[in-house]
């Protein structure tokens, strides 16, 4: 396992808008995740830092940023063309998180999408070579 990100001098810029992103490499793959404080239009906002920080990123997992808030900058989300997206959202929330407008234009783009509130614990495991989702729940 080897970070690939966050390098020295983005992480100071990146803290002060209250982002914690990791980008990991397990032999040619990459994963993402982005543990996010941030929220409403900070979000979008820090997540298009990330994109400027790190252009054409491409992960095969992706943690969806704030439980699935409807403030995410979909476009750079898309552009990770990330194969599964996992979703830790409690069930009933009061927030309404997931939004159908944060996880569907992902379903469209081919993402397979797991939420913690539908299947409970869910872990990344390698099928063929591809990411694939277990859940226990």
């Amino acid at each position: 396992v080897r970070t690939v990100h966050p390098v020295i001098e983005s992480c100071r810029r990146l803290r002060r808008r209250k982002i914690q992103p990791v980008i990991a490499r397990f032999g040619t793959d990459t994963i993402g995740r982005k543990s996010d404080v941030a929220g409403g239009q900070q979000l979008a906002h820090a997540q298009s830092v990330l994109a400027r920080l790190l252009p054409g990123l491409d992960v095969d997992v992706l943690k969806m940023p704030h439980h699935g808030s409807a403030h995410q900058d979909q476009g750079w989300l898309l552009s990770l063309a990330a194969e599964v997206v996992l979703v830790s959202v409690g069930a009933d929330n009061d927030y309404g998180h997931p939004a159908a407008s944060a996880l569907d234009p992902l379903v469209a783009a081919g993402s397979s999408v797991a939420r913690t509130d539908a299947s409970g614990d869910l872990a990344v495991v390698a099928r063929d070579g591809v990411p694939a989702v277990v859940s226990r729940g």
